[in-house]
């Protein structure tokens, strides 16, 4: 009983003249990188027991936050997560693919390990 009370004695907004008229904001669907690089510090021509230190790049800007590597041989290296960036040491010869995912970007490198 008491709320239509209180609803009458509530009077619509005096519209003061202080709001401006509302921005159409366009959203793109989503960010595109075209293409995510994935960027190391280590030896340009890796051997077997060579160590990189690697990290994805879009459009030059280095992209932080929780990254999902994978090497595919997976036997081509071993990946350690704990740094503040991933390192892998390679472990067998021959060509394999780095890849890195982090946020939505996507990259991949293929790089020749020479015994």
């Amino acid at each position: 009983m008491l709320l239509p009370i209180l609803l009458l004695a509530c009077s619509p907004a005096a519209d003061t003249g202080d709001s401006a008229e509302e921005e159409e904001v366009v959203i793109p669907d989503a960010a595109v990188c075209e293409p995510a690089v994935v960027e190391f510090d280590g030896n340009a021509d890796p051997r077997v027991g060579d160590l990189w230190s690697f990290w994805l790049t879009c459009d030059g800007v280095l992209q932080m936050g929780a990254s999902r590597v994978s090497v595919e041989p997976a036997t081509a290296g071993l990946i350690e997560d704990g740094a503040s960036t991933p390192e892998i040491t390679w472990q067998e010869a021959g060509e394999a693919t780095l890849y890195v995912q982090t946020g939505r970007f996507k990259g991949e490198r293929i790089v020749t390990v020479a015994p």
